[in-house]
C-alpha cells in the first residue's frame, strides 16, 4: 500500500480568501495505471467534499449569528 499527499487551495465560500487543504490518500493498486486511476478517484472525491467550506473567521461568525 502507498500514501500519497495531495494539496490543493480552495476558496472561503463566504468571504473569497484562499485556504490551503492537503491529505494522505492510501493507493492499494500495485500496477501503475491502476493506482493512478485509483489515486484520481479519491482525490476527486476529496476535492467535492471541499466545496461550500469557510474559512474558520467566517464559520466563527456564522456560529455566532445563529446563536
Amino acid at each position: 500500500m502507498n500514501s500519497l499527499k495531495i494539496k490543493t487551495k480552495i476558496d472561503c465560500n463566504t468571504c473569497g480568501c484562499t485556504l490551503s487543504r492537503s491529505k494522505t490518500i492510501k493507493v492499494s493498486a500495485k500496477i501503475e495505471a491502476d493506482a493512478k486511476k485509483e489515486a484520481s478517484e479519491k482525490v476527486s472525491k476529496w476535492k467535492e467534499t471541499l466545496k461550500g467550506k469557510n474559512c474558520k473567521v467566517c464559520d466563527s461568525i456564522i456560529k455566532e449569528m445563529a446563536a
